[in-house]
C-alpha cells in the first residue's frame, strides 16, 4: 500500500470510525428518545389505571351508599305503613267507644222523652203539664244534637227506652204519683229522674272524656248544663211544694 492508499484508507477509516460513531450517538439517542416515550407512556397507563380504580371504587361506593339508602326508605315505609295502621286501629276503636257513650247518653234522653211525655199527659193540673213539656223539648234537642254525631261517626243511633234499671222504675212511680193527684209525690218522682239523667252525664265527663272528642266534650257539657238547671228547677218546685 503506497502513501497515497495509505491516506485514503487512514481517511476513509477514519470517516468509517466518525460515522461509526455519530451512528453510535444517533442510535442512543434514538433509543433514549424511545425509553422516555416507553417511559411517559406507562406512567400515564398507570396513572389511567389508578384513575380508573379510584373512579371504580368511588362508584362502587355510590352504589353501596345508593343500596344502603334504598333500604333505609324500604325500613321507613314499612314502619310508617305500620304506625298507620295502628293509628287507624287506635282511631277505629275510640271512635266504636265514641259511639257507645254518645248511645248511652241518647238513651236517657229518650227515657227522660217518654217519661215527660207520659206525664204531661196524666196530670191535670197547668202548670206541671208547661214544665214537663219543657223537660222533654230539652231531651229532643239533645237527643237530636248526639244522633246527628253518631251517624257522622258510622254509627247507629239506638232506639228505644230502657226497659229495666231505675230509671224505668221512676217512670213507674211517676205515673202512680199522678193517678193519685199527689203533686209532692209527682215533683219528688221527678227529681229523682232528673237525677239519674244528670249522673249519666257526669259519668261520662269524669270517666270516661278521653274517648271522646273536644267537640264532643263540649256538646255534652252544654247539654249537662241544660240538664242540670231543668233538675235545680224540678227541685225548687218539689221544695215549694212540700
Amino acid at each position: 500500500m503506497n502513501i497515497e492508499e495509505r491516506e485514503n484508507y487512514n481517511q476513509y477509516g477514519q470517516f468509517s470510525h466518525d460515522e461509526n460513531k455519530e451512528n453510535d450517538l444517533g442510535s442512543a439517542i434514538d433509543h433514549s428518545v424511545i425509553n422516555d416515550e416507553e417511559q411517559d407512556i406507562n406512567q400515564n397507563f398507570n396513572k389511567g389505571n389508578d384513575f380508573d380504580a379510584v373512579t371504580l371504587n368511588e362508584e362502587n361506593d355510590l352504589d353501596e351508599e345508593d343500596d344502603f339508602d334504598e333500604e333505609d326508605d324500604v325500613e321507613d315505609y314499612g314502619s310508617e305503613d305500620d304506625e298507620i295502621e295502628d293509628e287507624d286501629d287506635d282511631d277505629k276503636m275510640n271512635q266504636e267507644k265514641s259511639i257507645d257513650l254518645l248511645n248511652t247518653l241518647i238513651e236517657i234522653n229518650n227515657d227522660r222523652i217518654e217519661g215527660y211525655k207520659t206525664a204531661s199527659e196524666e196530670t191535670e193540673e197547668y202548670d206541671l203539664k208547661i214544665l214537663f213539656s219543657q223537660l222533654m223539648n230539652t231531651s229532643q234537642n239533645c237527643k237530636t244534637e248526639l244522633v246527628e254525631e253518631v251517624q257522622r261517626l258510622g254509627g247507629t243511633p239506638i232506639e228505644g227506652t230502657r226497659t229495666t234499671g231505675k230509671f224505668f222504675r221512676v217512670w213507674m212511680d211517676v205515673k202512680a204519683a199522678l193517678t193519685g193527684k199527689n203533686r209532692n209525690s209527682i215533683l219528688n218522682s221527678c227529681e229523682y229522674g232528673e237525677d239519674v239523667a244528670v249522673s249519666t252525664y257526669e259519668n261520662v265527663l269524669n270517666n270516661d272524656i278521653e274517648d271522646i272528642t273536644l267537640e264532643q266534650g263540649d256538646m255534652i257539657k252544654e247539654q249537662y248544663t241544660l240538664l242540670k238547671a231543668d233538675h235545680d228547677k224540678v227541685k225548687d218546685l218539689r221544695d215549694r211544694s212540700s
